[in-house]
């Protein structure tokens, strides 16, 4: 129970929610149809080759592990249940998370789920290697490894010490997470996630996208549908948070 309740809440950064509406299935399912991204260059050209796409430049190591271009002030992400035709159920839970960076784009509160990490380990190249917490009730730390663009390629999560799970990413040729497999370390369990994004802002980020969990333990195999928004705000813009004066506007 605790593992899943930690994965759950991993996979909210991205959008990936085990709350979300399921569809158990015992013979191989029919994927559910997914819009185009007309957005991305191999949708609009299916002969694009990754290796003929420039790679990205993010501006700092933080935003770059995240793939966020622009220079991010926070990620909020809310991610709602659906059924396979991605209508949104409004009655049950959604779950959410947040990603806060500093003007230098330092992440300094969030990163792998709602967790204020009070330990970062860093590279030469100022990438973050690892992450850790360490409470009462258990330890947690999530160790990662970069592609060659700087970006998250897989990571490792880690309860006391003991490796539980390794999570991988695959990347579209615009560069966005299109896929994500968990495998636990422990069981056959594996989550396959797989992503469709729907919506952009003039950064260039997703800000909605559908997602298609699959998890699979020996023969059972149950599929999980969600819709995630994401609100992302950015410093020198409208959208820039600041801190609200107190109203010192005394009585008559």
């Amino acid at each position: 129970m605790k593992n899943s309740v930690l994965f759950a809440a991993v996979l909210a950064l991205v959008g990936c929610s085990q709350n979300a509406g399921n569809n158990t299935e015992t013979d191989t399912p029919q994927p559910a149809q997914q819009p185009t991204d007309v957005s991305s260059p191999s949708a609009m050209n299916p002969t694009v080759e990754a290796d003929t796409i420039p790679l990205p430049v993010f501006l700092s190591p933080d935003l770059g592990m995240l793939a966020l271009n622009g220079q991010v002030q926070s990620v909020a992400s809310e991610t709602f249940p659906a059924d396979e035709n991605f209508t949104v159920d409004t009655e049950s839970d959604t779950s959410t998370s947040h990603v806060d960076f500093d003007r230098d784009g330092t992440i300094t509160y969030g990163l792998m789920g709602d967790y204020d990490w009070k330990t970062y380990e860093r590279n030469e190249n100022k990438l973050i290697t690892k992450c850790s917490i360490k409470n009462s009730i258990v330890d947690i730390a999530y160790s990662f490894v970069y592609d060659e663009a700087k970006r998250i390629a897989s990571f490792t999560h880690y309860i006391d010490d003991t490796p539980e799970n390794v999570t991988t990413y695959t990347y579209d040729v615009s560069g966005d997470v299109v896929k994500e497999l968990y495998k636990s370390k422990s069981s056959d369990r594996s989550t396959e996630c797989t992503y469709t994004i729907l919506e952009r802002d003039h950064h260039d980020n997703w800000t909605r996208r559908t997602e298609r969990i699959e998890v699979r333990e020996q023969t059972s195999k149950e599929v999980y549908y969600s819709v995630t928004q994401r609100s992302i705000t950015y410093y020198g813009e409208e959208s820039e948070i600041t801190d609200q004066p107190e109203n010192t506007e005394s009585e008559e």
